[in-house]
């Protein structure tokens, strides 16, 4: 399962991750999970180049990543966690 996440976590759900292209379910589930808490991270943390965004304006983003870079169900998985979490 690690080897799943390091070599396809770049991949996204319609295909224009890299490297291979992959889509849907094709991507192992294994590197699916990690490549969204990587872009939730990379969006909800200060980096060297800009100041962390909001979080509601996180969540915005990533819902309108639905079905392009992350499958709905996930997403939608993510929200109920952040929710449940009383995060936001």
């Amino acid at each position: 399962p690690l080897l799943a996440i390091i070599k396809f976590h770049h991949e996204r759900w319609d295909g224009s991750g890299y490297p291979w292209k992959l889509k849907q379910e094709e991507i192992p589930v294994e590197a699916r999970i990690p490549g969204l808490v990587d872009v939730f991270k990379a969006l909800a943390t200060d980096r060297p180049y800009r100041p962390r965004r909001p979080l509601p304006e996180v969540l915005a983003s990533i819902r309108q990543m639905k079905d392009t870079l992350f499958e709905t169900e996930l997403i939608e998985a993510l929200l109920r966690v952040v929710d449940e979490l009383k995060i936001a």
